[in-house]
């Protein structure tokens, strides 16, 4: 047991025996609770869908219902709290007097911090002894977790207590109701794909939409929801209200792509519903904003195809991009959350008639152009490269957007997507990056895309689907250049010279050499020498040495590899010679071989 004191914090001891009596009772407790309506059962009975187990963690260990995510003591607390709450409603409305509206808006509250205390109060709650507090059933936040070893949040005192959150969420409201300032609004709910407004009736419009398959937030909240309905249902009926078949929230037209793991037979949220939902909620927000007005999407992805698709449904609603600004707004490192480094906030408007036809070649240098006149204020504001690269779909889709179309050399309608890896390569153009003060365009294209990667993520471990970026931008077919990144804990990173396969010959890009020649560093310098001899390189070749230089400095310092290369360069007059040795010694055998093969012919 854990007592909270406000001298000492926390106190850990051993149950007494009234605490042990008290928990050998819940079970015959909870049997005898009535339901609080003919339409709820007292625990939550609502099912958890099919195909959830990605999100939902505790159906992975039995769980079939919402009900099933705690312990017999947590749900007998719950059950009291939420039929607490809706009597103290009742009685406010039909003994107090109390306005159904001021009831509504009290329980509202009420529900708030159920809500609030659900996070800290399942079996997904496990104590973190380090910060000495009980861990969020959403630390991974678009997925629920479970665990075994669950910590309980009491109905004293303390974090994640009724006492302390209804005291935080009363600080809250009394700072908000101090100073009001400003002018009354209408706020209103109510669906992006059928707004209850004229047309061209606004200003602006700002929409942050869901980000794919990022985030599954009905799934992740119903949990909320089915102890919310209890809590709530005399006062807000209409929550109780709902025509999903798990007895769960409405998501006939969430607009997200769901991520399934085994059977989900009548799942709807595909990519193809995405699509045509979220250019369904583009087309009215051009509906409804004026035709000076602006619609603004902030948006942030790393895949390649998710990008292509938004861009195709903005198109279809009638919008084109005319500003962007990035911003380092979702970092994170954890699993199931958005992991993104830069979002980009897009302004748009309606499409200008009478635009003319643009040329792709045309096109290409505007873009160009574009990027090179934003990139000081982008290095100014302190964005790295890997954020300029996200940044850069703003400019590109502005210009492209001048135009009604865009035709090729054959006068073919241009995929507005063709120009995004056009405008990250423009990027790394726009950095006039060196190695060690060889141009980076002046490299072999494998090891132009090698040198970009470093500079970019270094040993970073990225998502997959930054690979397939680069590789677009840099006009490489990925399985050209996959060996060099391959997977590393659920990413790609780039390879480590011990790990390196390749075969040098003749052929051999200057990477694959200097891998080549890492990798042999540690066998000394015949081994070295025999790498340069097989690819039949000048042994002081100027781009070899100068992507060797940049390893070693890039690299971190506990970086094996920064340490390989670095004995390759302080070696580099001994390779040179240990080369030119292997080279004379293969000169004299094929000599010597020659000799035999024309005294083997005269007998």
């Amino acid at each position: 047991m854990a007592d909270h004191s406000d001298d000492s914090g926390k106190e850990y001891r051993e149950p007494t025996q009234a605490e042990l009596s008290a928990v050998a009772a819940t079970p015959a407790a909870l049997s005898e609770l009535r339901d609080p309506s003919p339409f709820l059962s007292a625990v939550p009975d609502e099912r958890i869908a099919p195909g959830n187990n990605n999100i939902i963690g505790p159906s992975i260990y039995g769980a079939r219902t919402y009900g099933d995510f705690m312990c017999d003591r947590q749900t007998l607390a719950f059950v009291i709290l939420t039929r607490s709450i809706a009597e103290v409603a009742d009685e406010l409305m039909y003994r107090a007097g109390v306005s159904p509206d001021y009831a509504r808006a009290l329980s509202g509250y009420a529900g708030a911090v159920v809500a609030r205390k659900l996070r800290r109060a399942t079996r997904g709650c496990a104590l973190d002894p380090k910060l000495n507090k009980v861990h969020d059933i959403y630390a991974n936040q678009g997925s629920i977790t479970f665990s075994q070893d669950f910590f309980e949040v009491g109905i004293g005192t303390g974090p994640g207590s009724w006492s302390s959150l209804c005291k935080s969420s009363m600080s809250t409201l009394s700072n908000l109701m101090t100073d009001i300032q400003g002018t009354p609004v209408s706020v209103a709910r109510g669906s992006a794909t059928s707004m209850n407004l004229r047309d061209t009736s606004l200003t602006a419009v700002v929409t942050d939409p869901p980000y794919d398959e990022m985030i599954a937030y009905a799934d992740s909240s119903d949990l909320i929801y089915a102890w919310l309905k209890r809590a709530l249902h005399s006062t807000w009926p209409e929550l109780v209200v709902t025509s999903d078949e798990h007895g769960c929230q409405e998501k006939s037209e969430e607009i997200i792509v769901k991520r399934v793991r085994g059977e989900a037979p009548n799942e709807h949220r595909t990519r193809e519903h995405y699509d045509t939902m979220i250019a369904r909620a583009f087309g009215e927000m051009r509906r409804v904003v004026r035709d000076d007005g602006l619609v603004t999407i902030v948006f942030g992805s790393g895949d390649p195809e998710v990008w292509q698709r938004l861009l195709t449904a903005i198109e279809k609603a009638g919008l084109v991009m005319t500003g962007s600004w990035p911003a380092n707004t979702e970092a994170s490192n954890h699993q199931g959350k958005a992991n993104i480094e830069t979002t980009l906030t897009m302004t748009c408007r309606p499409m200008a008639p009478g635009r003319t036809p643009g040329r792709k070649g045309a096109v290409e240098a505007e873009i160009k152009a574009e990027i090179k006149r934003r990139y000081p204020d982008w290095e100014r504001w302190g964005l790295a490269p890997a954020d300029m690269l996200m940044a850069a779909a703003g400019p590109a889709m502005e210009v492209v957007g001048r135009y009604s179309e865009v035709l090729d050399a054959k006068g073919e309608p241009v995929d507005i997507y063709t120009f995004l890896p056009l405008a990250r390569a423009a990027v790394q153009e726009a950095m006039a990056v060196e190695i060690n003060h060889q141009p980076l365009e002046t490299f072999d294209a494998r090891t132009r895309f090698a040198l970009w990667w470093i500079t970019l993520y270094n040993r970073q471990i990225r998502a997959k689907s930054e690979l397939r970026w680069q590789a677009l931008a840099s006009s490489l077919d990925l399985a050209a250049i996959r060996d060099l990144v391959p997977d590393a804990d659920k990413g790609v990173r780039f390879i480590a010279a011990r790990d390196y396969k390749g075969r040098i010959d003749g052929d051999s890009t200057v990477i694959d050499i200097a891998l080549a020649l890492a990798a042999a560093s540690e066998d000394g310098l015949q081994a070295m020498g025999q790498v340069l001899a097989d690819a039949e390189h000048t042994p002081d070749d100027t781009f070899l040495w100068a992507a060797v230089q940049f390893l070693a400095d890039r690299l971190p310092d506990n970086d094996p590899d920064a340490v390989r290369f670095t004995r390759v360069l302080r070696n580099r007059a001994g390779v040179v010679s240990a080369t030119e040795a292997v080279a004379a010694n293969n000169y004299e055998e094929s000599q010597l071989q020659l000799i035999d093969d024309a005294q083997l012919r005269l007998t």
